[in-house]
């Protein structure tokens, strides 16, 4: 049992309690080429090791990074006293990066950026799990067909100075280019496990992270029990000091895939096109490459999931609740 204070519920209550359950999750992901060194400074230092006090406990997994578009078709909270609120649907864009904790030995998804186009899913993510989600709005075709474009806009500011306005304007889109196939056309994808192992052989991941048998272990049993594992930085800016943080933790919780129905790898090609805002240093801060970039691979799936509550890894470990 918690010993923090009782959660004031207000009017018009934009953050329910978990755990919450997604049905038809429609989810495309491409992969990049990132810059390791990018990810380990810009991302897993700057996000979970520093917070931490701790040197390369966090570390960098692939040289690439997944420019990742999903829907829900409806979310829903399933706590008892909550399952009666109501459900949403849900949009989102994001940068899916894999790290691994040296620690625990275990694999982890970390979200340096993520979209989203409904208030609900936009609170819910921040205050209670340290999703960086921010509005957005989208061109998210439903699949499973290859889609020509995904897109998403954000308010952002172009250049920074005194003179520039935070604007609606793109972000980044996938498009689909011509020339030849990056690879054959797998539609039948009949479970994760099938899944995972074609995006492990196409990533080309070392397998010197494998040789230790616990990350080895428990990421088998992830894989057994259908679990994605996910890392967060939770904070807010203090109200009196407000270059300091009255709360932060490093959190972990592990997404339960309920549901798999279909996935499919494509076999065209595709290029990634960024807008580079001030605001959101999205090519800095993974080292893309200039100009268009060109996907590596692609694929399409769709399941349903539940998230619950956290694990707080930091400043104390234990359940949040």
């Amino acid at each position: 049992m918690s010993s923090s204070p009782t959660y004031v519920v207000r009017s018009g209550e934009q953050v329910y309690c978990p755990p919450f359950a997604a049905t038809g999750t429609r989810l495309y992901a491409f992969a990049v080429k990132s810059d390791m060194g990018a990810q380990r400074a810009n991302i897993c230092d700057r996000y979970l090791n520093q917070p931490l006090g701790v040197t390369g406990r966090f570390l960098p997994v692939l040289d690439q990074v997944f420019i990742v578009f999903n829907s829900i078709d409806a979310l829903r909270c399933t706590s008892p006293e909550w399952a009666d609120k109501g459900w949403f649907t849900e949009q989102e864009a994001a940068v899916w990066m894999l790290v691994a904790d040296l620690e625990t030995d275990r694999l982890f998804w970390f979200h340096p950026y993520m979209l989203v186009d409904n208030a609900y899913a936009l609170c819910m993510g921040r205050e209670i799990y340290g999703f960086p989600k921010c509005l957005g709005w989208f061109v998210l075709p439903p699949g499973p067909e290859a889609p020509e474009s995904l897109s998403v806009e954000t308010v952002g500011v172009k250049n920074w100075g005194l003179d520039s306005q935070g604007l609606r304007q793109p972000l980044f889109e996938v498009r689909r280019t011509s020339g030849p196939s990056v690879g054959q056309l797998i539609d039948d994808i009949a479970d994760v496990g099938q899944l995972t192992g074609e995006v492990l052989r196409m990533s080309e991941l070392d397998v010197s992270w494998f040789e230790k048998l616990g990350l080895a272990a428990h990421f088998m049993d992830d894989l057994l029990h259908l679990r994605l594992p996910m890392v967060f930085l939770k904070q807010f800016r203090d109200g009196l000091d407000p270059t300091a943080t009255c709360y932060q933790a490093v959190q972990e919780v592990n997404v339960q895939l309920t549901h798999f129905q279909s996935a499919r790898i494509y076999a065209e090609r595709f290029e990634l096109l960024i807008n580079d805002l001030a605001s959101h240093p999205v090519r800095a801060d993974f080292g893309f490459a200039d100009g268009p970039i060109a996907v590596e691979y692609g694929f399409w799936t769709l399941f349903d999931f539940t998230i619950g509550p956290c694990t707080q890894v930091w400043p104390t470990r234990g359940t949040a609740v």
